[in-house]
């Protein structure tokens, strides 16, 4: 009588380089997908810093104002930088804790960043002009 553990033995070489071909075809398409990921959110970052920059130089001419163009540019800045972190943040800390739903805590995070982007903003633009009124004291106390 025959083993049947000889029988039953039915390796192919074949089906394993099949399956590693598949297998390294499968990582491939993976690793395309995140570059072009990676691609897109690098153009939607580029067109909104561009859109940012060019409308706050557009305001500042319109208004004939250095200082309006570089508000803009700080308000927007910060709001939308804000609203990106604070969305992802709460989005992260969601996931943990389990507090709302996960599209609701993008939109409450987004909420929120955008708030505190505002506020960062204002506090910015008031210790910056704080600081050039007091550079401006010094440079006069230099030259009298």
């Amino acid at each position: 009588m025959a083993s049947s553990s000889t029988e039953d033995n039915d390796f192919n070489p074949g089906l394993g380089l099949f399956a590693l071909f598949a297998i390294t075809a499968i990582l491939f398409c993976i690793g395309a997908g995140i570059a072009l990921g990676l691609v897109a959110a690098a153009a939607v970052a580029g067109m909104l810093a561009a859109g940012l920059l060019s409308g706050s130089m557009l305001i500042g001419w319109y208004q004939k104002s250095v200082l309006a163009g570089f508000k803009f540019l700080l308000y927007g800045g910060l709001s939308v930088g804000g609203g990106m972190t604070g969305s992802l943040f709460i989005w992260f800390v969601n996931r943990g804790l389990h507090w709302f739903s996960p599209g609701n805590s993008l939109v409450i995070g987004a909420i929120g960043g955008i708030m505190t982007g505002i506020l960062m903003a204002f506090l910015l633009i008031q210790l910056l002009q704080r600081v050039v009124k007091h550079l401006g004291v010094l440079t006069q106390k230099r030259d009298n």
